[in-house]
Formats: C-alpha cells, sequence, structure tokens
C-alpha cells in the first residue's frame, strides 16, 4: 500500500472494523471502496451525505427543446 497517513489509517480502520468487522488491510477491493465512501461522505458533506438536503431536480421534460 502506498505510504499512509497514521491518522488516516486509523480512521479507515475504524470504519472497516466498524462495518466488516476487520481491519482495512483485510478488505477486499469492494469493502474498501465502501469504506473510502464512508469516510469521503462523512468528510465532504455535501448534497449526496444527506439526501433531504439536495437540491430539486431540474425542470426538464422528455421530448421537448430544453434549450
Amino acid at each position: 500500500m502506498v505510504n499512509q497517513d497514521p491518522e488516516n489509517m486509523q480512521e479507515l480502520n475504524k470504519i472497516a472494523q466498524d462495518k466488516f468487522g476487520k481491519s482495512f488491510e483485510e478488505c477486499d477491493a469492494h469493502e474498501r471502496i465502501q469504506v473510502g465512501g464512508v469516510k469521503g461522505g462523512h468528510a465532504r458533506g455535501g448534497h449526496s451525505a444527506d439526501p433531504d438536503r439536495a437540491p430539486p431536480p431540474p425542470e426538464v421534460k422528455f421530448g421537448e427543446n430544453n434549450e
């Protein structure tokens, strides 16, 4: 694995332990992606982190000229 920040690895290990019951190093590729998504969602926040805060969808209707 690439040289990781110890605090970052500690957080990844905690998430992996909570989610899968094993360390980040023991996770397979799909599990690591999920662990990274949990960490990324908390770190970035934003609309995808809380669907209730998502912006309304654009007013686009199929079959119409939307220019």
